[in-house]
Formats: structure tokens, sequence, C-alpha cells
């Protein structure tokens, strides 16, 4: 789950055909479904974030990729990251950041390890 620019909450549905619903952050209402089922592959979304570009990214568990869609209609833009793109298999994280003291590193099973330097 994430919160948007909207002040809304975002959570992501971890079923196979998965969407994304948009809450209301104050009362906890379903607002709508922002990303349809299915959309663009989307199949158990499992991590969100924003990006740099403002646009919504969304870790494919069930697709083997991270697919990018428009932060304003929830519209499908592209796979930002193909389907098993390097090897990619179940994505489970995802993050964007500009620290520079950032270290990453790769696991088995495409787990990743975040550390603070």
């Amino acid at each position: 789950m994430t919160i948007g620019s909207d002040n809304n909450l975002y959570i992501g549905d971890f079923s196979p055909v998965g969407s994304i619903r948009r809450y209301n952050s104050q009362t906890g209402s379903l607002i709508d479904v922002f990303v349809s089922p299915g959309s663009g592959g989307l199949s158990q979304a499992s991590r969100l974030a924003y990006g740099p570009d403002s646009n919504l990214y969304v870790t494919s568990f069930g697709s083997d990729s991270v697919l990018r869609f428009n932060s304003s209609t929830g519209a499908f833009i592209d796979a930002f990251v193909p389907a098993g793109s390097g090897g990619l298999d179940e994505p489970i994280g995802l993050l964007f950041t500009t620290n520079n003291n950032l270290k990453v590193v790769s696991e088995p099973a495409s787990y990743l390890g975040i550390f603070w330097a």
C-alpha cells in the first residue's frame, strides 16, 4: 500500500488477477478500483511506489514484472521491467530513493536486502 499525491490510500490486491483500489485516507471508504483487475498483465500486486516521474509502479508477483501506471488515471503505461527480465522472479519489493549512501545487496531467489551505511 502507499499514499498518493492526492493523500488517498492505494492498496494492491494480491489475488491472481490483481487490481489496485483507492480508499479515502480520512474515512477509509472505498473510492474506486484505480487499476482494473489484470491491467497490463497485473497479477498478485505485491508492492506499490510512486516513482520520480510521479507514476505508480507496481511489482506484479504473479507475472514476474514491474508495471507502470498513470498516477492520475490508473491507465497502464508499460512494463517498466518486463516479465522475467534479467531473471526477475516473483518480485516482492520496490524502492525509489535519492539517498546516495544506500547500499543494495542482491540475495538468492530474487530477494532484495537493503542496508543503510
